[in-house]
């Protein structure tokens, strides 16, 4: 799904800054656009301009147990593609991180909002908490049954929740959570494939 940076919106008094691990070739500003640099790139014998211009945003939904959507832009350099987060080039760019914290967290708990006064840098336990006091996630859905069929002898498995199936198996949830919502090349763990029951 694709976000339109083409929509109207005030931005008088955007501040734009480089990106960083990409300057020269894209800035971000501080509500939540990301444009890339007008250059000249060499190709061959040519001389190719790039001209500036927004970027168009992409938007993916994280898990069933965070449903929020996240949005993210797409970066070229050196030939190489690399999907990042916009909340985490805003962050980087604008908001200082003294203690060297991880993790991004939107404080008014709208992922949508990438504007810098909405972004703080945080550990993961600070940004789990964030999320419960915000209702954003239930204590009952980190409690979810889960089910696993073993792609060979059709075994089923269940258990009441992601960390009890990975302690049975001896992995972390997150290995059961890739092949839930199909995340990377995972498709089975332990030579179950997973799902959540109802």
């Amino acid at each position: 799904m694709w976000y339109s940076c083409d929509e109207v919106i005030d931005v008088r008094g955007e501040e734009w800054r480089p990106v960083v691990g990409f300057e020269g070739l894209y800035e971000v500003s501080d509500f939540g656009r990301v444009r890339s640099v007008g250059r000249v790139v060499a190709r061959g014998n040519n001389q190719i301009p790039i001209p500036e211009r927004i970027l168009k945003q992409s938007t993916l939904k994280q898990t069933e147990r965070h449903p929020s959507v996240r949005k993210n832009v797409e970066l070229w350099k050196n030939g190489e593609r690399k999907r990042c987060p916009v909340s985490r080039l805003v962050c980087k760019a604008f908001v200082e991180n003294p203690d060297n914290k991880p993790h991004v967290n939107h404080i008014d708990g709208n992922s949508e909002n990438d504007h810098a006064s909405n972004l703080e840098w945080v550990t993961a336990k600070e940004n789990n908490a964030h999320a419960h006091r915000l209702g954003l996630i239930s204590r009952e859905s980190s409690r979810r049954k889960v089910r696993g069929t073993h792609h060979k002898t059709g075994e089923v498995v269940e258990f009441d929740s992601l960390t009890d199936a990975a302690k049975r198996f001896g992995v972390t949830k997150g290995a059961i959570g890739a092949c839930i919502h199909g995340y990377g090349r995972a498709k089975r763990c332990k030579g179950f494939s997973w799902e959540f029951l109802s």
